[in-house]
């Protein structure tokens, strides 16, 4: 009798916890603990006469309790980074999800993005989780809309941001901008990802605008693919950084280049037009810029056509910050129908 109760006890407390545990999955929690309260729960007492079950159940404890240790430590960082209780932001994330991202993403997913944006600086403090919930619906809808995942989506969005001090308001723009350099390039969104946070800092540290690196960036990358993105890196390097010899041969062309050009007009344009000052003559240009890779990067921009320079320079122009919720529109729209 004594054995029943203490099962009928235990039974209920598992129960308990594991309707709590509904909270925790919201908040992307790994929830491998709560199907070893439900199995706890079904086995009942048999297992206290099961040999097998005890030691399944012991091997399964020990494992569940490194993540639930792991768990408590993310939903206490998610809390405290939003000003919210875990229930305030717990609605919040149910309420996201339902709002436009439902059907593609999991309120889970979210609050890893979310939580992404908090360890990032982005949303921290009091009165400011709208913002890290703003960037999270924005990378959250062009994942969908792109089947990229949110992950690779979040890294892209998050390092362009930090690096130009963009804010939160403007991810819908900042999302779009980065879109276009797969749209109108010759890369992939995974490749962007892994390679867009260092040339941002880099470009951005020269004080060239966002527009003329990304599309610098596209440009490059049709004739160099995925090295662009090192090569384009290493060309604000050396242009900001530029040795006696390669100033003395830019004044033999006469030719301006310097950190007020870097942040006042567009690369590609200054390539173009360096390499028409230099008649083309690539020992010259290598005097200026001698670094191979960089120099791999301006000779891109160089030899691409002024016509399509110009038309891809156009379009990093009219970013309205709209094509991104109309991509995920479209892709829902096309989902329903099916």
């Amino acid at each position: 009798d004594k054995l029943g109760d203490a099962v009928d006890k235990l039974t209920k407390q598992w129960n308990e916890l594991y309707r709590g545990f509904e909270t925790m999955q919201t908040l992307g929690v790994d929830t491998t603990f709560a199907e070893l309260a439900t199995s706890v729960g079904a086995a009942g007492e048999k297992i206290l006469f099961n040999v097998q079950a005890t030691k399944q159940l012991i091997a399964s404890a020990t494992q569940a309790y490194s993540k639930v240790e792991e768990s408590v430590a993310y939903v206490r960082t998610l809390s405290a980074g939003s000003q919210y209780s875990v229930e305030d932001l717990t609605d919040k994330l149910k309420t996201l999800s339902k709002d436009g991202v439902g059907s593609a993403l999991k309120s889970g997913e979210l609050a890893i993005s979310v939580y992404n944006n908090l360890s990032a600086g982005i949303g921290a403090g009091a009165g400011k989780i709208g913002e890290a919930l703003e960037v999270s619906q924005t990378a959250a809808k062009y994942a969908a809309a792109t089947n990229v995942s949110l992950d690779e989506t979040q890294k892209a969005l998050n390092f362009t941001s930090q690096a130009y001090g963009r804010s939160a308001g403007e991810s819908a723009k900042t999302m779009e901008l980065l879109d276009k350099v797969v749209q109108l390039g010759v890369t992939n969104s995974s490749e962007l990802a892994a390679n867009i946070g260092s040339l941002s800092a880099v470009a951005a540290s020269t004080g060239n605008s966002i527009e003329s690196t990304f599309a610098a960036t596209a440009i490059s990358t049709k004739t160099l693919g995925a090295d662009a993105y090192t090569a384009i890196q290493r060309l604000f390097s050396s242009l900001s950084n530029m040795a006696p010899q390669s100033k003395k041969a830019l004044d033999e062309l006469g030719f301006t280049l310097n950190a007020e050009v870097l942040k006042t007009k567009d690369l590609t344009t200054v390539m173009q037009d360096l390499y028409k000052a230099a008649g083309g003559n690539t020992e010259k240009l290598q005097q200026i810029i001698p670094e191979s890779i960089a120099f791999r990067g301006a000779l891109s921009l160089m030899t691409t056509s002024v016509t399509d320079a110009q038309s891809v320079i156009g379009d990093f122009g009219n970013v309205t910050g709209k094509a991104v919720g109309e991509m995920f529109d479209e892709s829902q729209k096309t989902i329903t129908k099916r």
